[in-house]
């Protein structure tokens, strides 16, 4: 499957690129298509802004909103993950002594975050110590798990880590979470 994959990027056939989190490359039909709206835009700006571009990111919303099953109307675009994650966490209304829960295989750049944000709303991050190499899936949920606590009130989990690549059981944690009413936030490509 890979070498089906291959040919799709532009990347140096030379170099074996691992990269999975921070930066990445457009597959050859997205960056092409990314040419065609950069050229639309540079024609004609002041069209482009006024009359083409709103429409075109309501047909994309309305789009990707028939194909996750949600309304286009609850989805909103973010130039990254790590905007989409800062603009949520923030607007959560933690108080003091309240927790948020990750591990210590958080992204660096959210793991300031949480660490910010939390500091300005005098709430306690956590981070469960899960090791690496972790031996199974019941090993995850025993170390996360046991750094819930009353006080927690936030769970923010990677579901593909982006230091070392491990998929975590997102899955159980969620549902865990619900049956605690902890909020849950999962970031599926960092």
């Amino acid at each position: 499957m890979i070498s089906n994959l291959k040919h799709q990027f532009m990347l140096d056939p030379d170099v074996t690129f691992l990269n999975h989190g921070s930066f990445g490359a457009c597959a050859k039909p997205v960056y092409e298509n990314l040419l065609e709206w950069q050229t639309k835009m540079e024609q004609e700006p002041v069209k482009f802004f006024e009359d083409i571009l709103f429409d075109a990111l309501k047909a994309s919303r309305q789009a990707m909103g028939d194909y996750i099953n949600c309304s286009a109307d609850d989805l909103i675009y973010f130039p990254n993950p790590t905007t989409a994650v800062n603009a949520v966490a923030r607007s959560l209304q933690l108080k003091p002594g309240d927790e948020v829960l990750s591990t210590n295989h958080i992204y660096g750049a959210l793991d300031r975050s949480w660490k910010y944000i939390c500091a300005e709303k005098k709430a306690r991050f956590i981070k469960a110590d899960i090791p690496f190499p972790i031996q199974s899936k019941a090993e995850f949920l025993h170390c996360f798990y046991s750094s819930v606590t009353d006080h927690t009130k936030v769970i923010f989990l990677s579901h593909i880590t982006s230091m070392t690549a491990m998929k975590f059981p997102v899955e159980e944690v969620i549902q865990f979470a619900k049956e605690k009413k902890i909020l849950t936030g999962h970031n599926y490509s960092i």
